[in-house]
């Protein structure tokens, strides 16, 4: 829960602050809201479907949080989205076969 969220995605932009996985769980990490991202850069939601990468693409590009991490809450569903792609990263499954082999198969 402490980790670095750019250990598993290396790919985002070093923050003057460490985004912590907790700090997804908790909407304390500073990112922008993907779906606001999404209209800024031109998608007409709720018509144009955007994929995890389209979110990861616009995460990439943003220099500056909104607030420091873990100081503040602030609901937004850009969390979800890296966190799903952290769960395939490190399970090497996709997150929708993950859910069904670790979650859903509870219910069975």
């Amino acid at each position: 829960m402490n980790d670095d969220i750019r250990k598993y995605l290396p790919q985002l932009p070093q923050c003057k602050n460490k985004i912590q996985i907790k700090d997804l769980i908790y909407h304390t990490d500073g990112l922008r809201d993907q779906f606001d991202l999404l209209t800024f850069k031109g998608w007409n939601l709720p018509v144009d479907p955007s994929t995890n990468e389209d979110v990861l693409k616009l995460v990439e590009m943003q220099r500056e949080l909104n607030l420091t991490p873990g100081t503040e809450y602030l609901y937004k569903n850009t969390g979800y989205t890296l966190m799903a792609e952290i769960v395939e990263k490190v399970s090497g499954q996709s997150f929708p076969d993950y859910c069904k082999e670790k979650i859903l198969s509870l219910w069975e």
